[in-house]
């Protein structure tokens, strides 16, 4: 589920696909496996450990 809601969020933000497209579309989408990427490195970044200088 964690992960339907990264995928979701990479969608959102880089496509105007509908919460109910991404449903219907997520698993024949041909950018699937970028749109998981994108939104696992998206959420890397803003949970990243403060105490980490970057």
């Amino acid at each position: 589920m964690l992960l339907k809601s990264l995928i979701l969020l990479s969608k959102t933000n880089e496509s105007k696909n509908t919460s109910r497209d991404f449903m219907e579309n997520s698993i024949f989408d041909s950018n699937y496996s970028t749109n998981v990427e994108c939104a696992l490195k998206r959420t890397a970044f803003f949970t990243r450990p403060n105490f980490i200088n970057y």
